[in-house]
């Protein structure tokens, strides 16, 4: 028979209360007093009591059991001061094994269990009762009530330190859990990738990732290296073949490369000169770019 951990916390220090009836050589009413000399709790209790089996038993499983629930506790050397002088110091009178003198091992043990086992009678009121809050319960007694909150959820904005930075992480999961600070960058942020954003957090940029082995060499490279020789052998050669051959293309090319990088008007006086040109190398460049390099080419900042 083993005794569950809920039965014995205030009833610890009760654990070795005397048994009722009289044994051989004791009772009639005469207050007869014996000092135990025997090597246990449970042998100095039955042996003043009269034991049965059962009773046998049950006292060597409440012993176990306590010396669990103070383990956990971390009140085993209370514990060991209270059962050795309930051993000692507990006297056989009419057949009840007494242990006054061992109150004061039994308070400290109370102390301890109760110190171990804190509660908050006023959890999740809305009250936080916690030393931050009104102070009224131990630290770690009230967390529904004093938890971190937000007052902007559920607007479709993370406020969280990844976000807008206002509120606490993890006061604001409902508008967090598919937000991404970082997308459109080129870089798959969702668990394939950095893993700095959630699962369909950061499709467009993680989708392009994927689309093509070409993009894993992260290097733009050229008609003859990184992605765009890569891509060109893939996919894009009947678009560069298109460009190459054509005088229009050609000739964009060749005024486009005079343009500082930013320089939008240059480039647009080229693709008014040149629009036919214009269009077969924007077929070209989408291909490689937007198709195959999105990554290593800086997709997000053209397609």
């Amino acid at each position: 028979m083993r005794v569950g951990h809920g039965m014995i916390t205030a009833a610890l220090v009760g654990l070795f209360a005397a048994c009722a009836g009289p044994v051989g050589g004791v009772g009639g009413g005469r207050d007869q007093t014996e000092t135990p000399t025997h090597e246990t709790v449970c042998e100095a209790r039955c042996a003043c009591a009269g034991c049965s089996a059962e009773d046998e038993a049950l006292c060597s499983a409440e012993q176990e059991a306590a010396g669990e629930r103070a383990e956990q506790a971390q009140c085993q050397d209370e514990l060991a001061a209270y059962t050795e002088c309930v051993r000692l110091e507990g006297r056989c009178v009419d057949g009840q094994h007494v242990t006054d003198a061992c109150d004061d091992h039994a308070a400290a043990l109370s102390r301890c269990l109760d110190a171990a086992d804190p509660s908050c009678p006023t959890v999740n009121d809305g009250i936080c009762d916690e030393l931050q809050g009104t102070g009224r319960c131990p630290a770690g007694t009230d967390a529904a009530d004093c938890r971190p909150r937000c007052p902007y959820t559920d607007d479709g904005v993370c406020d969280e330190p990844h976000g807008s930075g206002r509120c606490p992480a993890g006061t604001d999961t409902a508008d967090c859990g598919s937000f991404c600070p970082s997308t459109d960058d080129g870089i798959c942020d969702e668990p394939e990738g950095t893993r700095r954003c959630a699962e369909g957090t950061d499709e467009r940029d993680c989708n392009r990732s994927s689309a093509s082995e070409c993009d894993l060499l992260r290097d733009c490279g050229d008609v003859s290296t990184g992605c765009t020789a890569c891509a060109i052998e893939k996919g894009c050669s009947d678009e560069l073949d298109a460009c190459s051959s054509d005088d229009a293309c050609i000739a964009f090319t060749q005024c486009a490369v005079t343009c500082y990088d930013d320089d939008d008007v240059c480039l647009g006086d080229c693709e008014a000169r040149y629009p036919s040109g214009a269009a077969l190398f924007a077929t070209y460049t989408t291909c490689v770019t937007c198709d195959h390099c999105y990554i290593s080419c800086g997709g997000a900042l053209s397609c």
